[in-house]
């Protein structure tokens, strides 16, 4: 698997999507990550050659007078990916809460130091 950035995303990139078809075709499941927060947009969902999305952690830790309209926008996420046959995968979750909080909206993938960390990843003891 590998994921695709959003910088990678910039306008104007048609050669990243005969790359990524390629890989596909050599059954290397391709996933946008962060979507939301760059270059993607909803209209390149359509068509871009991709395996499933990735959430920016920012959707794990919404200011409390906008978790509402998050939620909002999540559950609307969760129904589209789920027409579009493509997995949604929250980043970044640290704490039961967050990963509460996604569940409840219907993400059913996620990946954080809840879920276990390397010894590698910075901050986390050998």
């Amino acid at each position: 698997m590998v994921e695709v950035t959003e910088e990678a995303l910039a306008p104007g990139e048609r050669p990243l999507e005969r790359t990524l078809a390629g890989l596909r075709e050599l059954g290397v499941r391709v996933y946008l990550d962060d979507f939301g927060s760059g270059y993607s947009s909803l209209e390149r969902l359509a068509w871009l050659p991709l395996d499933g999305v990735k959430l920016p952690r920012g959707f794990l830790r919404p200011p409390a007078a906008a978790q509402h309209r998050v939620a909002a926008v999540l559950r609307g996420l969760v129904r589209m990916m789920e027409e579009l046959g493509l997995p949604l995968v929250a980043e970044g979750i640290e704490r039961p809460e967050q990963a509460a909080f996604v569940r409840e909206l219907g993400v059913r993938l996620g990946q954080g130091f809840l879920f276990g960390a390397s010894p590698e990843a910075p901050g986390t003891a050998p």
